[in-house]
């Protein structure tokens, strides 16, 4: 910014640096990661609950860091329920 004079939101856009709050690229995410991890769901839902972390950290890393912690905990709380 100091260098080049641009605008904060256009370095944020340039180098991909904005948070993914978009339910649709948390929710395909947290689709793929059920799917990769089917036995750890069925232990999850059979009330291992301290797996929530485990897929918590999946959608982080399968979002490179980048998705909004706390739209991700909700998607994932509705997804990991139904």
């Amino acid at each position: 910014m100091y260098a080049t004079g641009d605008d904060p939101g256009v370095i944020v856009q340039r180098e991909g640096l904005a948070m993914v709050s978009d339910t649709g690229v948390i929710d395909e995410a947290i689709q793929e990661i059920f799917a990769a991890n089917a036995d750890a769901l069925a232990r999850y839902r059979g009330g291992e609950e301290k797996l929530f972390g485990f897929f918590m950290g999946q959608v982080m890393r399968a979002t490179k860091g980048k998705a909004d912690p706390a739209a991700a905990k909700q998607r994932l709380e509705e997804r990991i329920k139904a």
